[in-house]
């Protein structure tokens, strides 16, 4: 009897943890050291028996990743991670709940077990260190896993915003600089765009007059430069971050240049991450001496947003003309006028 009991024991001591290990998976990095919002891809790879009956997936460990970082500092630090899936490769509808179904899991057989591979792209728009949880399983029986702690990405600020400059700083007085041509450009598009009206008022109803009918009134095309123009200088009126209101006051800045760059160069820069934005001006015509400027001023307003940085005051004024000299050297026809310059100097 002592020996059919002892037997038992031992053939449970062999099964249990071979039935254990049934359901294998693993999640692979792209990145382990990211700057805030870059994209991090996951590479998940899930290998179970043929006869082991899947669900589907449960994700839901990504929304809420601990920051071990945050007991060290609560200054700029987050608790969790504010992360975004960016794409979802297979599985379409993990950013609304963070549950895949069966249907989607689209696994292959190979020998006597099944393998599931698909590519997630996330981005994260604090700074910390996070373990990337692998996906719990949901099997048809009832069960489910656990998931394994996953691999370490450190997230970082950009070189610029590694200083005390997301401290908290003492209130200084408001710095008034001394007014130069750049603050009157508007001036001069706003009498240029009246004039313009005035001329296709009278010349319409002179017109109208002669052939004695109804004449459409073409509409007037504002270009982009001066349409970004007005706006920078709508924007710096309304003395935003001079009341408080920084991430508002950011916000404007970068969506008035991404607009700018949409209606410019043709690229949808509104639902592009400055990195995209980058790439994509690569196959124009823009000049590439712009492109730290332009990178830097999307840059910093990213962080204001999203990853709740202070910058220093004056940064708001230099990036205001910073914004404004861009546009102006970028208008059209300033860069094919220089090349043109540069090939007859040839």
């Amino acid at each position: 009897m002592r020996f059919y009991l002892l037997f038992g024991i031992i053939l449970l001591l062999f099964v249990l943890p071979s039935q254990a290990q049934r359901i294998e998976s693993q999640v692979q990095l792209s990145k382990d050291s990211v700057l805030i919002g870059d994209r991090i891809q996951l590479q998940v790879r899930i290998k179970y028996p043929k006869d082991v009956v899947l669900k589907g997936l449960d994700l839901s460990g990504y929304k809420q990743i601990p920051n071990t970082k945050y007991p060290a500092d609560t200054i700029h630090l987050d608790k969790y991670a504010d992360i975004s899936i960016l794409d979802a490769g297979k599985w379409k509808n993990i950013a609304e709940d963070f549950q895949v179904t069966a249907a989607q899991l689209d696994p292959v057989l190979s020998g006597n077990d099944f393998i599931i591979d698909n590519i997630i792209t996330i981005a994260i728009y604090n700074e910390g260190t996070y373990r990337i949880p692998e996906p719990a399983f949901l099997q048809d029986s009832g069960e489910s896993t656990v998931p394994a702690s996953g691999k370490v990405v450190h997230v970082y600020l950009p070189a610029p915003m590694q200083s005390d400059s997301i401290a908290l700083n003492p209130i200084k007085d408001i710095m008034r600089e001394k007014a130069d041509w750049s603050d009157y450009v508007w001036i001069m598009y706003v009498l240029s765009l009246l004039i313009a009206v005035i001329l296709l008022i009278v010349y319409f109803k002179l017109r109208k007059k002669v052939e004695k009918g109804v004449v459409e009134v073409a509409p007037v095309v504002i270009s982009p430069h001066q349409k970004a123009l007005s706006a920078l200088q709508h924007l710096k009126d309304k003395s935003l971050w001079q009341t408080g209101n920084i991430k508002a006051y950011q916000s404007e800045l970068t969506d008035i240049i991404r607009t700018y760059l949409e209606e410019r160069y043709y690229i949808n820069a509104p639902e592009m991450t400055t990195d995209e934005i980058t790439i994509a001006l690569e196959k124009t015509a823009f000049d590439i001496r712009y492109k730290t400027e332009l990178k830097e001023i999307l840059q910093v307003a990213d962080l204001v947003k999203f990853a709740k940085a202070v910058p220093e005051e004056n940064i708001h004024d230099v990036f205001m003309c910073k914004a404004v000299d861009f546009v102006i050297h970028t208008q059209m026809g300033v860069i094919d006028n220089k090349t043109q310059n540069s090939d007859s100097h040839d």
